[in-house]
């Protein structure tokens, strides 16, 4: 699960300027893989900081990134099973379209301990350890519905 993590923790040191030199074992690891420094939430800390930088990249440059919050993506737009972007719909009714690269930001699949979860499909050998994710992580099932609705 961790074996090739180096290169994005080297990432996340070197572009975001983060402290990541400790490494913890938290409930679930087998091991000690969780990086982190002197903070006491590693994932917060890690998150505020890519979440800056790519609101500063949407203020600098908006024709490459947009950020569009409290909205439900209704469809997954794609041409020849290559997603080209989503239809959403905000909280107030206002229907959208947004086309280029997708984001898709679910939390994971570690919450989903049903027979036929991507846990099930991808690591049955990690189905038996606890996990921190909460219920709302299974979008992905979401998603690949969306996806065979129009493939």
């Amino acid at each position: 699960m961790a074996e090739e993590s180096k290169p994005a923790v080297d990432w996340l040191i070197n572009a975001f300027g983060l402290d990541l030199s400790l490494v913890s074992r938290l409930g679930g690891h087998s091991e000690p893989r969780t990086h982190r420094g002197k903070e006491r939430f590693p994932g917060m800390t890690i998150t505020y900081a890519l979440m800056e930088k790519f609101e500063l990249a949407c203020k600098e440059t908006p024709e490459r990134a947009r950020l569009i919050v409290k909205a439900k993506v209704t469809e997954i737009l794609n041409e020849n099973n290559v997603v080209t972007g989503v239809k959403y719909e905000t909280r107030d009714g206002h229907k959208g379209e947004e086309h280029g690269f997708v984001i898709v930001a679910t939390g994971g699949f570690g919450s989903d301990y049903s027979p036929n979860s991507y846990l099930q499909k991808y690591r049955p050998d990690l189905a038996h350890l606890p996990t921190t994710s909460t219920l709302f992580n299974v979008c992905l099932k979401y998603i690949e519905y969306l996806m065979c609705l129009q493939i």
